[in-house]
């Protein structure tokens, strides 16, 4: 898993400069989520890239290309997908992390674990661009369920030391959820079944690139901190 460090220099620009809502879809959230909220107390910060899947296309049917009757010669609309084309990192950590879940505490020389997997969950923010099925593209992509949420864990696998040059006796250490603003880009392509005109030519399905879309969302990923006590 690729992860990319962020200095708390940079953490501290955030929490001063980027104290914004993450939107769910674009609907406001009804509960205001957990932030940093002293950014001062943080020894470090650390984030992870989304571990894409493997899921390049979205099969689905756009109801204003089907017709109940096809007209003789013509061609029967069968379905549509999405194919995903690229994504693009905008900006890195829009928001400081939220929902911060206590993973482990380490006292200064200490190397530990957690017990057992422990788990997060962030929305993904869509912009009102996007449609319902873009939507569930993307969705499909990063990995995220029905209702666009994404889920971010720290296995017991995993290992947590005091942070080197850090004061204080005792580290604990969080799981949060981050964000960074990303575009993503698909091609549409619609699915027509031939009609057999011209003694059996043209008999088959065939694929019609309708257009290239894009749209920017709030993409949540892994953040694993830490603060330092003197006890």
């Amino acid at each position: 898993m690729k992860k990319r460090m962020t200095s708390l220099v940079l953490a501290l620009a955030m929490w001063l400069s980027l104290c914004t809502t993450v939107f769910a879809a674009d609907t406001e959230a009804e509960d205001t989520p957990l932030i940093l909220s002293d950014a001062d107390d943080i020894a470090t910060y650390e984030s992870y890239d989304v571990e894409m899947t493997d899921q390049d296309e979205y099969v689905f049917v756009d109801p204003d290309l089907v017709t109940p009757i096809t007209r003789a010669g013509g061609d029967t609309y069968l379905y549509s997908y999405y194919k995903y084309v690229r994504h693009v990192i905008k900006r890195y950590d829009i928001t400081p992390a939220q929902n911060g879940v206590f993973l482990v505490s380490v006292a200064r020389g200490q190397t530990k674990s957690t017990t057992k997997t422990v788990k997060n969950t962030g929305i993904i923010g869509f912009k009102a661009d996007a449609s319902v099925d873009f939507r569930k593209a993307i969705s499909s992509k990063l990995g995220a369920n029905a209702q666009y949420e994404l889920t971010v864990s720290v296995t017991t696998e995993e290992k947590f030391t005091f942070p080197a040059g850090e004061p204080g006796n005792s580290a604990s250490f969080y799981l949060g959820i981050g964000y960074d603003e990303v575009t993503y880009t698909y091609d549409i392509y619609d699915v027509y079944l031939g009609s057999g005109s011209g003694g059996g030519m043209g008999t088959g399905n065939y694929t019609k690139n309708r257009a290239t879309v894009g749209t920017t969302i709030d993409s949540p990923k892994k953040v694993v901190y830490s603060r330092t006590a003197s006890y």
